[in-house]
């Protein structure tokens, strides 16, 4: 459905929820959980959201060449 744009810089905070009707299940906790997850190991997540049409989530990686 996606995520109004005023409410992407609250996405990764702890017990955040957009959906503030409590329709959907969740307590809040996955996207700060991921972020502090891709912090520790040096990778990075972007968010494309768009009203009445979706969200998208891109986490990337570093891979190490051995």
């Amino acid at each position: 459905i996606g995520i109004p744009h005023d409410e992407l810089d609250n996405i990764f905070n702890r017990f955040y929820q957009v959906d503030s009707s409590h329709t959907m299940e969740g307590n809040g906790l996955g996207l700060s959980l991921v972020k502090k997850i891709l912090d520790k190991i040096k990778g990075s997540i972007n968010v494309y959201s768009e009203i009445d049409t979706g969200t998208t989530l891109i986490f990337e990686l570093q891979c190490r060449s051995y």
